[in-house]
């Protein structure tokens, strides 16, 4: 029995399995779905300029790119930098996409652009386009008519996580969540079409290498699906082709983060336990409102709850399920199963614990379980949709009271704001019921939802005009970041948290924007940290160090007998003022201290204090302690090792110190790696017998070498399948072509 779709095309469900899923030819609808998302796009621009650039992207990513696309220029990659001390080891950290050339490439796009808010912007609606496309190619790959793609395809960049996190603040989130649909796309095409599996290496290589774990993880998971669908549709031989996909791209996974989880065990991401504190958790009163374009959820985060912005919101065409038939619906599933089975996975990632182990903050995945809704949502009006009628109509609107009730819920001193969100939705439901029922003309159910999501984002964003995430008021020029620390030569430490107040940045910066600055400054974002160091200095993942700590700093270490400055190759310090009358037991070096002897201070303003050293000393990564009766010579240094001639040692054997943090990954030639000195200096225990010896010291980051082996085996094997792949495609002629065209073909189970 055939099923009729809203456009009127005829789907025949329950042969599914056996048809091969429709790519499609006509390009039209996919680059019309993508137009609108980057002119949508620019809606939040008319409300806030700078709203591409919030919290983590001008504090972290923006310098990143700078800071990589100027060592490009200069043909190298930055592995390891021991000066920026627990923010160094950018192989541990994973998220300078060292190895993306995506990610060069937006380098280079920001090191040649000197306006920080326009890269950023242009960076950003670029990959909602980029997951706008993937989208499209994705519910057409579960047959999904080409009117119902496009609608999903304008829909899904601007969820309410998405466009208010992700695409405000954390970009590389956004990277690995444009890049899924595509990925998954191409899996399924590997599957279902015979299509090249370079295709989906190439994607997943460009997700995976991006760094950021959420995305890897789901990819693992819509990996695992797809191969449970070639099993339920016995296609064998096709699943272990996308099997030997998998395979490659976690050899990629392996040179991505093993270098990370062997540098654990001294970072601040050490622990695995499991354990719930719902910061940032969903939950299913929040999703309740997924179709209320105006909802303030009860999510916890870096802001105040209900939290200013519509972040559980998915769609306002939600309510349009009351148009899928069960009975119709029922012979898809066997066909979906991988794509319920992602959607069961980011529900459990999102409405789980908090904490397991390395992965925090659940709402992280909220993007992932709205492509799936959304996707399911286009599967199914278009292959298992009746025609509206009254009683839907009336169901659709119920679904938009309930949902509106249940944001009341969550926040009723908005119920104004709440109730006209539900009227918004409620109107644009029943335009497209309208559509459906008399006109039934595809382009004129893109056309009313183009118009419905036009004006859900202009309300959304006249009444949220800014991302929940902080704005730092960093600034958009980058010539503007060249103010702080005039002239200060050396390793810079800042004490205190900077006020934010007016143009703060003149006199100092925070976290990554010091990338941006010609002074060498310790406190810079890492978000692995090194667990002693930052204990010792309270240094925070954005590298802001407490007052608390300032008279340590300064302190004589009872081992060497140097300060903590000194063995840290610190040249000159910033002390920033303390905002408001200190608290009992609250420091304020700022006002309370004395500049101690062998430093002065060369200036003072009503933001900061800044001392230098009498005598400067060079840099960090060298030498700064060596323990009486050991004399050393020839001491080279830069950033990855040093070396030295010993030239006396002790009956007993002596040590050297090393401005340096202890990473696991170094190997001593001539000597021994010691204890650590205050738990994070590496330390050099030389022998007796070593006078005349010379000693090297060299960084090189855990299996490094194993990692670049399975990034080479990954990538040759992938390049070398490819070929075959593409030479046999071209040798079976164009019954070939019209399988991969998209036209139906019975499958082969295997």
């Amino acid at each position: 029995m055939s099923a009729t779709s809203t456009h009127g095309v005829a789907q025949s469900p329950t042969d599914d399995v056996r048809v091969e899923p429709v790519t499609g030819r006509d390009p039209r609808w996919a680059l019309a779905a993508v137009a609108t998302v980057v002119v949508l796009a620019l809606v939040p621009l008319l409300f806030e300029p700078r709203f591409y650039f919030a919290d983590d992207t001008q504090a972290g990513a923006y310098p990143i790119w700078f800071q990589l696309g100027g060592h490009l220029l200069q043909g190298e990659l930055p592995f390891f930098e021991p000066s920026r001390w627990m923010a160094g080891n950018y192989v541990a950290e994973g998220q300078w996409g060292l190895f993306n050339p995506v990610v060069w490439l937006i380098g280079l796009f920001a090191a040649s652009v000197g306006d920080a808010v326009l890269v950023s912007t242009v960076v950003k609606i670029a990959f909602l386009a980029i997951s706008s496309g993937g989208a499209y190619l994705l519910v057409r790959s579960y047959r999904g008519s080409r009117p119902w793609s496009a609608v999903v395809a304008v829909l899904l960049p601007f969820t309410g996580f998405t466009l208010y996190v992700d695409a405000a603040s954390w970009v590389t989130a956004l990277f690995v969540w444009a890049l899924l649909p595509w990925v998954w796309w191409g899996l399924r095409r590997t599957l279902l079409a015979h299509g090249n599996p370079v295709v989906p290496f190439v994607l997943g290589y460009v997700l995976i290498t991006v760094g950021y774990v959420h995305g890897t993880l789901m990819l693992c998971v819509v990996i695992a699906a797809t191969l449970l669908d070639g099993a339920l549709a016995r296609r064998w031989r096709d699943s272990l082709r996308v099997l030997g996909v998998g395979a490659l791209l976690g050899l990629v996974a392996l040179a991505v983060y093993l270098p990370g989880v062997l540098t654990a065990p001294v970072t601040a991401r050490g622990d695995d336990s499991i354990f719930n504190t719902n910061f940032m958790s969903p939950d299913l009163s929040g999703l309740a409102t997924a179709g209320t374009p105006l909802a303030q959820p009860w999510l916890t985060g870096f802001w105040a709850v209900p939290v200013a912005a519509p972040l559980m919101y998915v769609a306002w065409v939600l309510p349009l399920v009351v148009l899928v038939s069960p009975s119709r619906a029922r012979p898809l599933l066997r066909s979906s199963a991988g794509l319920l089975a992602v959607g069961a996975a980011a529900a459990f990632l999102a409405f789980g614990p908090s904490d397991m182990g390395p992965l925090r903050f659940p709402g992280r995945v909220l993007p992932y379980l709205s492509l799936v809704l959304l996707v399911l949502l286009g599967m199914l009006l278009s292959r298992a949709s009746v025609r509206p009628s009254r009683g839907r109509l009336v169901g659709s609107l119920a679904l938009v009271v309930g949902g509106a009730a249940f944001a009341w819920f969550e926040s009723p001193g908005w119920w104004k704001v709440i109730g006209l969100g539900a009227v918004l939705a409620a109107a644009g439901v029943v335009l497209v019921l309208r559509v459906l029922a008399r006109d039934g003309r595809s382009w004129s159910l893109v056309a009313v939802v183009i118009l419905g999501t036009l004006l859900v984002t202009t309300a959304q964003h006249y009444f949220f005009p800014r991302s929940p995430l902080p704005d730092f008021g960093l600034p958009e020029s980058r010539t503007d970041y060249s103010h702080a620390l005039p002239g200060v030569d050396g390793d810079v430490l800042v004490v205190g948290r900077p006020t934010f107040d007016g143009e703060w940045w003149r006199s100092t910066l925070y976290a990554n924007a010091w990338y941006l600055n010609d002074a060498d400054v310790v406190n810079v974002y890492s978000p692995i940290a090194h667990r002693a160091f930052s204990e010792e200095l309270c240094m925070d993942a954005h590298g802001v160090v407490c007052w608390e700590v300032f008279d340590t700093l300064f302190a004589e270490d009872p081992t060497t007998g140097r300060s903590v400055l000194d063995l840290l190759s610190v040249n000159a310090v910033q002390i920033l003022a303390r905002p408001g009358a200190p608290q009992e037991g609250q420091a304020d070096p700022y006002e309370d201290a004395s500049v101690p002897e062998g430093w002065t201070e060369v200036t003072r303003d009503e933001v900061s204090a800044v001392w230098v050293r009498d005598e400067p000393v060079e840099g960090a990564g060298g030498v700064v302690w060596t323990a009486p009766g050991t004399v050393l010579s020839q001491v080279e240094t830069d950033s990855r090792s040093v070396t030295f001639q010993v030239d006396a040692v002790p009956a007993d054997g002596g040590q050297v110190v090393l401005s340096r943090l202890d990473w696991p990954g170094y190997d001593v030639v001539g000597a021994s790696q010691g204890e650590s000195l205050r738990g994070y200096l590496l330390t050099i225990d030389v022998p007796a017998a070593s006078e005349g010896e010379t000693v090297s010291v060299t960084f090189t980051p855990p299996a490094w070498y194993a990692c670049l082996a399975a990034l080479a085996i990954a990538l040759a094997g992938a390049s070398a399948w490819g070929v075959t792949a593409a030479v046999s495609r071209r040798r079976r002629g164009p019954t070939a072509g019209a399988v991969e065209a998209g036209r139906p073909s019975v499958s082969r189970p295997g």
